[in-house]
């Protein structure tokens, strides 16, 4: 999910003395016009399917869509450069979380490129737990020096990162996803 792939495609009115595309645009699950030709930042996606209508629309207003589908499935090393964007971004201010939140993706990613999955799966259970609670936290309740309330982990970035890490648990190591 680090990836910022480019939304390429292109319009073409293929009709003899054709009146040209006169729009062409992209939409993103429904909700979000994509510019085409930029890159999409998959760091704010849930896990999970997805799908950008492309739709263009002639000069006489004759219209055609198509839907690309795609699924985001997160790895260890990806959730790593997510992590790091997103303290980067200041969606964890706390240094001491980030750090550790860290220690244990760089930790999964060791375990899955030497095919130790089960390892790598263990870490990841207990990162989710971290992240639940990191998220908890963040929520009004006082720190644990009894200052104010303080702010450990953004919690919609949180969310983002259990839902990524409650889909790729079940999956690590499998050559066809469960769902």
């Amino acid at each position: 999910t680090a990836d910022h792939p480019t939304v390429s495609a292109t319009a073409v009115d293929p009709t003899p003395n054709a009146s040209g595309v006169a729009t062409f645009t992209a939409v993103l699950d429904g909700t979000t016009t994509v510019t085409i030709g930029s890159q999409l930042s998959l760091f704010n996606l849930a896990p999970g399917p997805h799908s950008i209508v492309f739709t263009a629309v002639d000069n006489v207003g004759n219209s055609k869509s198509e839907t690309r589908n795609f699924r985001i499935l997160a790895t260890s090393q990806s959730l790593l450069q997510n992590l790091d964007a997103a303290y980067a971004a200041g969606k964890i201010p706390g240094t001491s979380t980030y750090y550790s939140f860290r220690q244990q993706l760089v930790s999964a990613v060791q375990r899955h490129n030497v095919g130790d999955y089960q390892g790598e799966r263990s870490i990841l259970n207990s990162l989710i737990k971290a992240f639940i609670a990191a998220r908890n936290a963040s929520t009004g309740q006082e720190c644990p020096s009894g200052m104010p309330p303080c702010l450990v982990i953004d919690p919609p970035t949180a969310d983002l990162f259990i839902a990524a890490l409650a889909e790729l648990i079940p999956n690590i190591g499998r050559t066809t996803l469960v769902s």
